[in-house]
């Protein structure tokens, strides 16, 4: 890095190429590296500058070709060359223009091919909180001043001294002990809407309510929509639920969005408190009006319309985006004050989900720390990156490709994916999570297609619709639009549908809307919903499926209990079945909610398992270990009771003789006594055909330690008395999982005790690999108190440490 400095200070462009090292910043402890344009620079000038006033400074520089002079940031403009590429010489005398703060080339990112502008700042956050000793030796070593600190984490935006270089000092500032992540507070033409427009009236929202009608484009399926019409009978929303919106701007003054519920938002593009749109920016209105356009008889219909609405503006009126700083306080805004649900129809073009570490910490607080705690639910559009007209499924856009977010492809009026939306990428952990109603295709895919998605424009002849006298296109007054689409318009639709859970029930958190959200989500399209080996249920193109909000407003409506699926994910366990339901599974993590007092059975998923494999009429996992298809239908019983908040405290009624839900101690025991141990897997590996049959009861005498010739019949749990093991095949010396032995004091001897499963861990630092049929970690945990057994549990608590399930109660 010195000798991109040296080299920097020399020559600025010519010598740069000589560096060992292409130029790069850092994201987190990651380099992302740029190419740097040696014929186009951007100067920072003092706040105010006109693009005008820019080109008067700079006139005397012969260099300069100041027609080309365009605006790129706040008082940042970009200027290319007159001919040749620009000298040392040349930019000492620009840096040396009155007005003139900071002096940088342009950088383009070598992957995504996006021009980044470089400010005169540096995006810094540290990872615990400085002393003011720490921070005052920061800056004073690198020249830095505060412009901005954050109350609820130790991010800081700040200024550097006039001439230097942002991307050196904040690449320096990354290598510091203390540091999460330095960067460049910097713009960039990646930051986008997403979807560029085309150029009384509800029947036209086919996306709310579809009965085969003719669209501006084609003719709909019936129920290819969201159910809203079904939705609007259960909720409407609340005026306590607050909806932000991150875009361009909110037309204020809209006769379908009641100034009642209007929140005051900021434009942090334009640094001012103006959210009013001009021009032709009518994204966020049209945003907010499929999310809470008032139901009043003229217009449109929004999903929640008796909502809150905030905007907070990303997008300056020339249509440029902010920078990260700008966009990061506009996220961190929206969670301070007050917002329950954060809609986000924009995003970078690329998949990179470090890509801006200030906007990805501004996303994570407000996941972690919205809603006291609970979590603001933050929703993304995917992006409009597909052509599947010509084979390519696009990729997920920067933020929504974080797993932090609800990321919301677009399907069709006919509920096929659309040729935009792009799908999962499993390989790098980037998904879709649903998908709602869009536009099918772009002009330039289909020519018959184009947008169709109605909303509220901009009021009067402003905004997408000029005032056509198409009526398929918008009215004659120019106060709506169909010129919307892509999944910009998606992604709105699934923040309404939060917006009207969290109006059912203020207290869910976070990931429990999403949940109720993907768990009701209809599986159209006839794609397949098991493509995504650690996602059963979803599909690569449509995640779990197109929204449909009056099934998630039932789920919602009657929900007391919750079902939390905590199991650890392994390559290929972790999915649980409730009800036989193997078209919606649960996956880690996940959760199902149900009706007070419902009874449901829970099961492992035996997808992973290969029926009839080679013919054996034995299903096989990794082509090893056997077993019959009904082996692995076997249930846990359990009651959703209304005074359990959840399944931690659930009590499991074991009423089904050919369940695994027999407790692991079947009977008390005493010192010296008898304790009968249960295999609680039901099945295990027999050592002579290595096929899996029907558990065994093998009694021992207290305290006891299983033998070899024991391994081969019995081949399942063990229980440490305290004994020293006494070979890597002897157990007591096999842990539940390596970061996960339950301690477990018994009076009557004295000592600490663990339960043990051969074949999973041969230390306890090893690995634990599930080689077992059931997903279900096995019960491990029980109390004694003195000689008597009082209490038998399945495990502490639903965690990914522990085991399948725990219950106080048990």
């Amino acid at each position: 890095m010195k000798i991109l400095t040296s080299i920097f200070l020399l020559s600025f462009f010519v010598l740069e190429v000589m560096a060992q090292e292409m130029p790069y910043y850092y994201k987190y402890d990651q380099k992302k590296y740029l190419v740097s344009d040696q014929h186009r620079i951007v100067l920072k000038f003092a706040k105010g500058t006109t693009l005008q006033q820019a080109q008067t400074i700079t006139a005397g520089i012969q260099s300069i070709n100041t027609s080309s002079a365009r605006e790129v940031g706040l008082s940042l403009f970009e200027f290319t060359a007159q001919a040749q590429n620009f000298t040392g010489q040349d930019i000492s005398a620009i840096r040396a223009l009155p007005g003139v703060l900071a002096v940088h080339p342009v950088y383009i990112t070598q992957d995504e091919n996006a021009e980044i502008y470089l400010t005169d700042e540096i995006c810094v956050q540290f990872r615990r909180w400085p002393s003011q000793a720490e921070l005052n030796d920061i800056m004073a070593r690198f020249g830095l001043t505060i412009r901005r600190a954050l109350d609820v984490e130790p991010y800081y935006l700040f200024g550097i001294s006039k001439g230097a270089d942002a991307l050196e000092r904040a690449n320096r500032i990354a290598l510091e002990r203390n540091i999460l992540f330095s960067h460049p507070n910097f713009y960039t033409n990646a930051l986008v809407r997403l979807y560029t427009p085309s150029d009384r009236y509800f029947d036209r929202q086919f996306n709310f309510y579809n009965h085969g009608q003719r669209t501006w484009r084609g003719t709909g399926t019936a129920g290819a929509d969201i159910k809203m019409v079904q939705a609007w009978d259960i909720s409407r929303g609340s005026s306590s639920v607050q909806v932000t919106v991150i875009d361009d701007g909110l037309d204020l003054n809209h006769q379908d969005i009641s100034s009642s519920k209007i929140v005051a938002g900021y434009d942090f593009a334009d640094h001012d408190s103006t959210v009013q749109p001009v021009g032709t920016n009518a994204h966020g209105t049209h945003c907010s009006g499929l999310i809470t356009a008032d139901h009043n008889t003229i217009g449109v219909a929004g999903i929640s319309p008796n909502s809150k609405l905030q905007m907070m503006k990303i997008f300056r009126d020339n249509g440029s985006g902010g920078s990260n700083d700008d966009v990061a306080r506009a996220i961190d805004s929206a969670r301070a004050q007050g917002a329950d649900v954060i809609s986000n129809s924009w995003g970078y073009n690329s998949s990179d989900t470090n890509l801006v570490p200030a906007v990805r910490q501004a996303i994570i607080r407000a996941k972690t720390l919205g809603r006291a705690g609970k979590g603001c639910v933050v929703v993304f559009a995917a992006g409009n990156t597909a052509n599947r007209q010509s084979g390519s499924v696009g990729f997920i856009t920067f933020p929504a490709s974080m797993s932090e977010v609800i990321t919301v492809g677009a399907s069709t009026r006919n509920d096929s994916v659309a040729y935009y939306s792009p799908n999962s990428n499993p390989n790098r952990n980037i998904y879709i999570e649903l998908v709602a109603p869009s536009h099918r295709a772009y002009t330039s895919q289909i020519s018959t297609e184009g947008f169709e998605i109605w909303s509220t424009d901009i009021s009067g002849l402003a905004g997408y619709n000029p005032g056509t006298q198409d009526t398929m296109a918008g009215d004659v007054a120019g106060n709506y639009s169909g010129s919307f689409g892509g999944t910009s318009a998606a992604c709105p639709q699934v923040a309404g549908a939060a917006a009207l859970i969290l109006a059912l029930n203020p207290n869910l958190t976070a990931d429990q809307v999403a949940n109720v959200l993907t768990s009701t989500a209809d599986k159209v399209g006839g794609y397949n919903y098991n493509a995504i080996q650690n996602r059963p249920g979803a599909s690569l193109e449509l995640g779990y499926g197109r929204l449909n909000v009056y099934r998630a407003l039932q789920q919602v409506g009657t929900l007391t209990f919750q079902f939390i699926n905590r199991i650890k994910n392994t390559t290929n366990y972790g999915t649980l079945v409730i009800d036989n339901d193997r078209q919606n599974p649960v996956p880690s993590g996940s959760y199902r909610s149900f009706p007070i007092n419902s009874n449901h059975v829970v099961r492992t998923n035996e997808l992973p398992f290969v029926p009839n494999w080679n013919g054996t009429g034995k299903t096989v996992k990794h082509h090893r270990f056997y077993a019959t298809e009904s082996d692995f239908s076997l249930n846990h019983s359990f009651q959703a009771r209304p005074d359990i908040p959840s399944l931690q405290d659930a009590n499991f009624l074991e009423t089904e003789p050919a369940t695994i839900t027999t407790d692991l101690i079947d009977a008390p025991g005493t010192s010296g006594g008898i304790i009968q141990l249960r295999d609680p897997w039901r099945y295990y590996k027999d050592a002579n055909n290595d096929w899996f049959q029907s558990n065994q009861f093998i009694s021992y005498t207290v305290p006891f330690e299983i033998q070899n010739n024991s391994i081969n019949s019995y081949g399942g749990v063990f229980l440490n008395q305290g004994i020293t093991p006494q070979g890597q095949w002897q157990p007591p010396y096999y842990s539940v999982k390596a970061d996960a032995m339950q301690d477990i004091p018994l009076q009557q001897t004295g000592r600490t005790h663990r339960f043990y499963f051969q074949g999973w861990s041969a230390s306890p630092q090893g690995s634990a690999d599930f080689q077992n049929p059931n997903a279900l970690e096995t019960p491990v945990v029980f109390k004694q108190e003195g000689a008597v057994v009082s209490a038998n549990y399945k495990g502490s608590l639903l965690s990914n440490n522990v085991n399948a399930f725990g219950g106080k109660s048990q």
